[in-house]
């Protein structure tokens, strides 16, 4: 997995599986959910299902690549109770920290935490898969040297790009 700062991007495919032991939101005792997965603090990526209608256990199956992840940042899981009438209700959240995916991907289930609580003994999660790809680094944040400008030492002996003092062969 790419190192935090170094301008590396992964690609990653996301799939929003299913959830189970939602709330209830709706009068009727069953709520109309959907999930929106999104990176906290970058507005350029969100990923949203489509709304299951009346169902505690939807299954969404919703798969979409997110090109230019930087590793560091958590994926946030909000999950909706769709309102026709009224603003949409949130049923609970659920975060994935990198250390969660990276590098080796993640397939399970993630606890949702409830904005009210869990007022009985259910354990509403969601169930996610996370297939990340090869790193990237973007050219214009690549370290010198790896741009092709190699240094050009004025005596035998020179700092190479990483700060240390080498000796040239020959």
């Amino acid at each position: 997995a790419a190192l935090p700062g170094t301008g590396a991007t992964i690609p990653l495919r996301i799939c929003i599986l299913r959830a189970e032991d939602l709330r209830a939101a709706d009068t009727g005792g069953t709520s109309d959910p959907y999930v929106r997965c999104e990176v906290p603090g970058k507005s350029g990526f969100k990923i949203e299902t489509g709304v299951v209608f009346k169902n505690l256990n939807p299954v969404w199956n919703k798969e979409q690549e997110y090109p230019d992840y930087t590793n560091g940042d958590p994926l946030l899981f909000t999950i909706f109770d769709k309102d026709r009438v009224s603003k949409d209700d949130c049923l609970g959240r659920a975060v994935l920290t990198p250390s969660q995916f990276l590098p080796d991907g993640f397939d399970g289930e993630v606890p949702i935490v409830e904005d009210q609580g869990n007022k009985d003994n259910r354990q509403p999660k969601i169930f996610v898969k996370i297939v990340p790809g090869a790193a990237k680094i973007r050219p214009e944040q690549q370290p010198k040297a790896l741009r092709g400008q190699l240094p050009h030492p004025e005596s035998s002996w020179y700092r190479d790009p990483l700060g240390k003092q080498v000796k040239p062969l020959g």
